[in-house]
């Protein structure tokens, strides 16, 4: 599901939000970090062909290798949630290797606080994080299925825990 790149990491307050990224995202409260980044996939167009359900994937690493599961994000272009009824418009300046680029985002809370002891495999299970002190680097993948069990996962791109830690900390 195409190789992806990072951009910057930012602290973002709820309120700075754009309305078009807010209105399908659940439970908006609190602070966010922003990841953005560059794919040369068109997931749009990839949705629309093949049906599926695409989302960012957030992961702790190790060693380059997504760990433990934290959190998935709708992924958002320049115009809101990338759907089926997306356009994507291209970066004017492609990457290098000629290979034409799109620009992405999702947010992620900075901090989820633990919850009660769930079973183990529930979807559940993951949160209780706070990226202001992350516990390793964070692997960042776009994936996505549909209920016919076709399935994909885009390459992972990995943001430092430090180059994290400092963004999540940026805001006071």
């Amino acid at each position: 599901m195409g190789t992806v790149r990072p951009g910057p990491v930012t602290s973002i307050d709820r309120t700075a939000i754009p309305v078009r990224d807010a209105s399908p995202m659940y439970r908006l409260r609190d602070d966010w970090l922003r990841f953005d980044f560059d794919s040369d996939m068109d997931y749009a167009r990839l949705i629309r062909r093949r049906e599926l359900n695409v989302s960012v994937r957030l992961h702790w690493c190790g060693k380059e290798v997504p760990g433990r599961w934290l959190t998935s994000s709708p992924l958002f272009g320049e115009d809101g949630e990338v759907n089926k009824v997306s356009r994507l418009v291209p970066v004017l300046e492609s990457p290098p290797g000629g290979s034409t680029a799109y620009t992405y985002h999702a947010y992620v809370r900075i901090h989820v606080p633990g919850g009660p002891a769930m079973p183990q495999g529930s979807p559940e299970q993951a949160g209780y994080y706070d990226l202001r002190h992350p516990a390793d680097d964070l692997c960042l993948s776009v994936g996505g299925g549909d209920m016919a069990g076709n399935h994909g996962q885009s390459t992972i791109l990995v943001y430092p825990a430090d180059v994290v830690g400092a963004a999540a900390r940026g805001r006071h």
